[in-house]
């Protein structure tokens, strides 16, 4: 029987050239320490948390903490702040010192 991988799991990333370049640079942006923020869109399947997927293991290389949050279509609501809380969740037990002193400072993370 012939396995076929799953995505991520060593597929190259086809077609996102001009994507990826564009999220790269804004990480390198961000290890300058400029502020900024990235929104990613587009239709169910086109690929989005494949192209993150890929962002974030090249963020991770190069020793950059990567949070993740997901978005839920609820008919018209949706809950706003999963996203947010999602992602920001795992700094609660974050280990780094540097980063449990921002959650300190930060009561509202």
């Amino acid at each position: 029987m012939l396995l076929v991988p799953r995505l991520g799991s060593g597929i190259p990333l086809v077609a996102r050239t001009h994507e990826m370049r564009r999220l790269r640079a804004a990480f390198a942006r961000a290890e300058r320490g400029e502020a900024g923020a990235v929104l990613l869109s587009g239709d169910a399947g086109v690929g989005k948390t494949r192209l993150l997927t890929a962002l974030g293991e090249h963020v991770s290389a190069c020793g950059g903490l990567v949070l993740t949050g997901r978005c839920i279509d609820v008919r018209e609501g949706g809950l706003p702040y999963l996203p947010f809380a999602e992602a920001l969740a795992p700094l609660g037990s974050a280990a780094d010192p540097v980063v449990a002193a921002a959650v300190r400072a930060r009561p509202a993370l």
